[in-house]
């Protein structure tokens, strides 16, 4: 798949393990793959002549707590490779053909380069007879998940430093972006594996927590960080400042993350018999029926902050917000704003604060969202990424509320907005 992609080319990258990269037999075929640098060090070697298609996801599923944890992101990559190359038998390169072999997708345009996911393999897959092949790999989330965490014992301290401490049990951990204050959190012995501790830390803080493109662990205290926010339309128009088109804006109202009864209570040291806080929205417990949600173990330093957790909970899950809950952005050389679309979603990561607007069907929609997650599909012919969007928030709607706006008062007869017409050159 060598075919440019709204101006950029996508590439599939894999490389030998750091730890195997041992240049030690001048001899052996796989070297004139070029896998290994002068210093003896593994080099990406580019898979980009028998890719056919690929698809990488990484983020979190909807949920009902505020807090948002990524699950393992994956990669599934559909090859042809008649010369058998990466023929796992008696393929041409065997030292990158192995379990646990980094991958990356790539973006490229002149001197920009743009990594949109990064992993491991899993498994890499070759047909004798047709020449088709598989390569699925799985991002660093999979590797903190299979790293056991025993009774490690911390004491009273904020987030980014419980997280910091959960991470430095990993033998060999991946760097980390940790941004915000966190709360204050109890005294408490953790258990489990590092990905699903963590997971806990969060859920109590009710923030986010991720790995980026390049796999830096990035974690971010609650809010919509107040930041640039690339604007996403659904057509280019007068606009100032608009980043790219989306091709789909789902939009839902749901009961799948209402929480109206909440049951709470702190970590309880051995022996405790203290019952849990319940907390109740009793309106919209009467109007939608009981929506429960428990959490039994925040590591919180007093009930108080118990209380102000539970507050936070009902104040944003106690009605089925009606929004867009993902928008679908479509890359093809067709399409005329292919170049500028291409460039705003490769800038984007979980965490990202986007800004949503609908132009052209009805009157003028905004919403300040967060993406939650990104799914990302190319074949030589179109790039498609569906971005998951959460914490939306709407900041424009109706009339001419706005510059941007296709649609003027005067043009609506109370039910139906009339587009505006504009005067001919």
């Amino acid at each position: 798949m060598s075919a440019l992609l709204g101006g950029w080319a996508i590439s599939l990258e894999a490389a030998v393990r750091a730890e195997g990269a041992a240049y030690d037999d001048p001899t052996a075929n796989y070297d004139a793959g070029d896998m290994y640098d002068a210093d003896g060090l593994p080099q990406w070697a580019v898979l980009d002549c028998q890719l056919l298609s690929v698809s990488a996801g990484r983020g979190a599923r909807p949920s009902p707590s505020p807090g948002s944890v990524a699950e393992a992101g994956s990669l599934t990559a559909d090859l042809y490779d008649p010369g058998r190359l990466y023929d796992p038998v008696s393929g041409t390169m065997p030292a990158l053909v192995e379990p646990g072999a980094p991958v990356r997708l790539v973006a490229r345009r002149g001197p920009d380069t743009m990594v949109v996911w990064t992993g491991t393999a899993d498994a890499w897959e070759h047909d004798l007879l047709s020449g088709e092949g598989r390569l699925t790999a799985t991002d660093q989330v999979a590797r903190l998940a299979a790293t056991d965490v025993v009774a490690l014992d911390r004491p009273a301290e904020r987030t980014p430093d419980r997280l910091a401490a959960l991470l430095a049990v990993m033998p060999d951990p991946p760097p980390s972006s940790l941004t915000g204050v966190g709360r204050d959190l109890c005294a408490a012995t953790l258990s489990g594996d590092v990905w699903q501790c963590m997971a806990a830390v969060v859920d109590t803080d009710q923030s986010w927590l991720w790995l980026d493109p390049a796999g830096t662990l990035t974690w971010q205290g609650r809010g919509i960080p107040a930041a640039p926010q690339p604007i996403f339309a659904d057509c280019p128009d007068d606009s100032p400042g608009w980043a790219g088109i989306y091709t789909s804006l789902p939009t839902a109202v749901d009961a799948s993350q209402l929480v109206n009864v909440v049951t709470a209570q702190r970590v309880q040291p051995p022996g405790a018999t203290a019952d849990p806080f319940l907390y109740v929205n009793d309106a919209s417990r009467l109007r939608w029926d009981p929506h429960s949600h428990e959490n039994t173990a925040l590591q919180l330093a007093s009930d108080a902050e118990v209380d102000q957790w539970a507050a936070d909970l009902l104040g944003l899950r106690s009605y089925p917000a009606p929004r867009p809950d993902r928008m679908v952005l479509t890359v093809a050389d067709a399409l005329p704003w292919a170049d500028g679309t291409m460039a705003a979603l490769l800038g984007l990561d979980l965490g990202s604060p986007v800004r949503v607007r609908l132009t052209s069907r009805g009157p003028v929609q905004e919403w300040v969202c967060v993406v939650s997650s990104l799914e990302h599909r190319a074949d030589p012919g179109e790039w498609t990424t569906t971005v998951g969007l959460a914490l939306w928030e709407t900041v424009g709607i109706g009339g001419y509320d706005a510059q941007s706006s296709r649609f003027d008062r005067s043009g609506y007869d109370e039910a139906v907005p009339v587009r505006r017409m504009e005067a001919a050159a």
